[in-house]
């Protein structure tokens, strides 16, 4: 086949225009078809046109349940986190979420949940005698910062959802940063704590909820998530001290002296 042979969507079928195609693994996509499936998805070109023909009957099926979903909560400012406690769903969207078709996610799906903070840095100059302009002794950085949400999710078709809160850099140590950062923590106690609120439930009940996704990985609803914030370390386990036995009296301890005489410890 030629480089301008008329090509044909294998999913839809038809016609591709001019500067139109997406490439798959062993066919070819139309823009409007691409434009169906998930925005978290990014492994388009790996996939199959099988694949493909699978992810947009989710997505048909996914809009279908947007329809009876009822948000009781929406957190952030520019991309929003729709959650309805009742449905025991969130979805992120940026717009419209029944428009955009935002993917709904099952809290218990939930892996990890987290804030991601990014530096830039640039140096800040001087002018010398000469009016040319110097980098300071030592030099001098102005810094800002942007911080986003990154939620991990055990789907078939995406593993990641991560989002800006912030629109632009700017000062962390601001009132307008320390806004957004409010809004993150916000975003991310919610979803970590509703994921852990149905994990404990379905483990008392012994009762796994169906999923609208048959692909579901088997045993998804079973992982809790995990919590992190980008200033906090996480702290490291301490090892139980070892025991030893008094040569004396035979006494075991765990302390420098022995309980029983007083032996000190070899």
């Amino acid at each position: 086949m030629g480089l301008f042979d008329k090509k044909y969507c294998d999913v839809c079928g038809e016609k591709i225009g001019m500067l139109g195609n997406r490439k798959l693994a062993d066919g070819n996509l139309c823009k409007n078809c691409a434009s169906k499936l998930s925005p978290f998805f990014s492994e388009r070109r790996s996939s199959t046109v099988a694949e493909i023909k699978q992810q947009l009957e989710y997505r048909e099926l996914n809009a279908k349940l947007l329809e009876t979903f009822n948000p009781t909560r929406v957190l952030g400012e520019g991309t929003k986190v729709y959650i309805d406690d009742n449905k025991g769903m969130f979805a992120v969207s940026h717009r419209d979420y029944r428009k955009d078709n935002a993917d709904l996610i099952e809290f218990s799906s939930v892996t990890n949940v987290r804030t991601e903070l990014e530096e830039e840095r640039d140096e800040i100059y001087t002018t010398d005698a000469d009016g040319n302009e110097v980098s300071y002794n030592p030099p001098r950085y102005e810094y800002k910062y942007e911080l986003s949400v990154v939620i991990n999710v055990a789907n078939p078709y995406f593993s990641e959802i991560k989002f800006d809160v912030t629109p632009y850099s700017m000062d962390r140590y601001s009132g307008q940063f320390r806004r957004y950062e409010q809004a993150a923590d916000e975003i991310v106690a919610a979803l970590s704590g509703n994921s852990l609120h149905m994990a404990a439930n379905q483990a008392a009940s012994g009762v796994v909820p169906p999923s609208y996704n048959s692909a579901n990985p088997q045993g998804a609803y079973a992982q809790q998530p995990q919590v992190q914030r980008y200033n906090q370390q996480q702290p490291q386990q301490q090892q139980a001290p070892a025991g030893w036995y008094c040569p004396n009296c035979g006494t075991q301890n765990s302390g420098s002296f022995c309980s029983s005489c007083g032996t000190p410890r070899p």
